[in-house]
This record gives structure tokens, C-alpha cells and sequence, in this order.
């Protein structure tokens, strides 16, 4: 068995992509314009393990042998029309679109419609400062294992 998913150099990672969807959404209820309420009562149950932990678990449930266990990053642009030779606001908006095609649906059940565009126009313009001053990565994990 092969899998592959999101995880993170170290188990609070400040530069997972979520929370930084987390902070615009804490600005936007400190503004007033989405219920601190519901900010509150929202749980994205979301964790992107390391890559030891990974490991610690399976060799813990015992069910599998791990073959080989490895990492790699990918940019948070990557695929970007363009690549890096275009602007900086189109590389952001192109990161942005991309978490909004993921991230919408789960957010317009707990928050409505009506803030989407607010949301990921703030989300965009946090990307940009990011990008702008560092090389945003998803850190990820390959683990291909055997049944014991």
C-alpha cells in the first residue's frame, strides 16, 4: 500500500496553509464581520503529522512493515501558470484560488456564502506578504507499507 499526504517538519508547524485561513478568519471576527460564536464552534479536525510520527504509529499498530518512508516539499504555487516568472498577486491569487476550491465548502456550512469573497480576498492578500518574503512549502509525506 501507497499513501501520500500533507504533513509537517514538526508537529506545530506555523506554516501549514490552514492556519493561516485561521488568523483571517480570527481578524474577521474580531471585525465583526463572521459570529465569534461560530469561529468558536468551528473545528476543522485537520492535523498534519511529522513524518517520525508517522512512523511511531504504524510501528505501533504492528499491521504493517514500513518499506520506505519518505518526505518532500512542493510549493505552495506549484502548477501556477506561468511559474515563478509571474507577479507576485497572480502567483497569491493562484494559491488562494486553489484553497478555495478545498477549503469553501467546509467553510460556507459553518459561515455562509455571503463571506467567501472577503475571506479568500484577505487570504490572497496574507499570501502575498507571505510569498514575498519566503518560499511557502507543503511539506509531504510517502509511505509505502506492507501488510504484516
Amino acid at each position: 500500500m501507497m499513501l501520500t499526504f500533507l504533513g509537517s517538519i514538526k508537529s506545530d508547524d506555523p506554516d501549514n496553509v490552514y492556519e493561516y485561513i485561521g488568523m483571517v478568519l480570527n481578524n474577521m471576527a474580531l471585525e465583526g464581520l463572521i459570529e465569534e460564536r461560530k469561529l468558536d464552534m468551528f473545528n476543522l479536525p485537520y492535523y498534519a503529522p511529522t513524518a517520525e510520527e508517522v512512523r511511531m504509529l504504524i510501528d505501533e499498530a504492528g499491521l504493517f512493515s514500513i518499506n520506505k518512508l519518505e518526505t518532500f516539499t512542493v510549493d505552495w504555487d506549484v502548477g501556477c501558470p506561468g511559474g515563478n516568472g509571474m507577479k507576485l498577486e497572480s502567483r497569491a491569487k493562484f494559491v488562494a484560488d486553489t484553497m478555495r476550491a478545498v477549503a469553501e465548502p467546509l467553510l460556507t456550512s459553518e459561515f455562509g456564502e455571503a463571506i467567501m469573497e472577503e475571506l479568500f480576498l484577505r487570504f490572497k492578500d496574507m499570501v502575498t506578504g507571505l510569498l514575498a518574503t519566503k518560499k511557502m512549502k507543503y511539506f509531504n509525506i510517502v509511505v509505502s507499507m506492507t501488510r504484516k
